[in-house]
């Protein structure tokens, strides 16, 4: 019997520094998404479509992100990232994190409740 994630509809946008070692940052963020056990659609950073799946996560891939969520808010809330209008942008931002980055959640959190 699948249980009810399985068949839902999950994308995962992610937010990463600059600072980090791509090759490197991509193993960790394969090895970790698929311990989750999870099917979903792996968007990265094209957040075209944000709020067209049933469940949208942010994966806060590395720490120093915090200024890349602050640049990408205003075009979440007016509903467009470069020339692509997104779907839905009501849609709520639900962070996911591997445990190891709660500061810059806690930090990214903070500034979307702030005025920009």
């Amino acid at each position: 019997m699948k249980k009810y994630y399985e068949s839902m509809d999950i994308a995962i946008y992610t937010l990463t520094s600059e600072l980090h070692d791509e090759k490197a940052v991509k193993t960790v963020t394969k090895d970790y998404l698929g311990s989750l056990g999870i099917d979903y659609v792996f968007r990265e950073n094209d957040y075209a479509d944000y709020g067209s799946h049933a469940l949208n996560l942010i994966f806060v891939r590395t720490g120093g992100t915090e200024g890349v969520f602050a640049q990408l808010l205003p075009r979440l809330l007016a509903g467009m990232t470069g020339d692509d209008s997104l779907q839905n942008n009501s849609a709520p931002f639900y962070m996911l994190t591997s445990g190891k980055r709660f500061c810059a959640n806690f930090q990214i959190t903070h500034r979307k409740n702030r005025t920009f």
